[in-house]
């Protein structure tokens, strides 16, 4: 772990950016479990769905789109699509780290 800690002590802003990003990507990974537990259990009703939806927005429009268009509709269906939006939310989260994060420390 001394990498990690490494890489977010050589910023000016790491230790707030790796929190932002951190709780989002906690908050994004117990909405997918979520999602997913309630799908399998109760048959896939939108409620987790939509709530996935929303928590990885504005990234989670493009695969929704293509699956509400037609491309990929049938492809993309139940745990593909959670897992889908839950890469958008690790995508997410990695742009915050990357605008949060601040210039180097100088040495």
């Amino acid at each position: 772990m001394t990498w990690i800690g490494d890489r977010i002590r050589a910023r000016e802003n790491g230790r707030r950016a790796a929190w932002v990003a951190g709780s989002y990507l906690v908050v994004v990974a117990t909405t997918a479990a979520a999602t997913e537990y309630v799908s399998l259990t109760r048959g896939a009703p939108i409620g987790p769905g939509l709530a996935l939806t929303v928590v990885t927005l504005p990234a989670s429009l493009v695969p929704n789109a293509l699956v509400w268009a037609g491309p990929l509709d049938g492809v993309l269906d139940g745990g593909a699509l959670t897992a889908v939006e839950a890469g958008c939310g690790l995508l997410q989260a990695w742009t915050l780290w990357l605008l949060l994060r601040g210039p180097r420390r100088a040495l």
